[in-house]
């Protein structure tokens, strides 16, 4: 169908028509001009958009990357808080059994003073 469209199109534009670019002057198809135009055309509409691409890519690349460096950023922080958060825990288990064993000897002590008391 796109061949038949082509062929109509083409043999109702062979007549020549005069070009005039800058200093030169020639006569050229209709047609081959039309082409000429298309093709500059998706020339241009291909480089351009191969440029946003580029740049599309150049942007994600950055943002991956700083993406990946947050990353090993918090991981290290995260390491370093469940470093310390051992470090707490034991601390504060050491703490309460200090504390318990105070608790204790404060019992003993007093059950002491009773017996001492409870002879006299």
């Amino acid at each position: 169908m796109l061949i038949i469209l082509i062929s109509i199109f083409t043999i109702a534009n062979v007549e020549n028509v005069r070009v005039n670019f800058l200093v030169a002057n020639f006569n050229i198809p209709l047609i081959i001009l039309i082409l000429l135009n298309l093709l500059i055309g998706a020339f241009l509409t291909f480089l351009v958009t191969s440029l946003n691409s580029l740049k599309i890519k150049k942007k994600i690349r950055a943002l991956e990357t700083s993406y990946q460096e947050k990353i090993d950023q918090q991981t290290k922080r995260l390491t370093k808080l469940r470093a310390e958060n051992s470090l707490l825990t034991t601390r504060l288990k050491n703490s309460n059994g200090k504390q318990l064993s105070g608790q204790q000897q404060q019992t003993i002590d007093e059950l002491s003073q009773q017996l001492e008391s409870d002879k006299e």
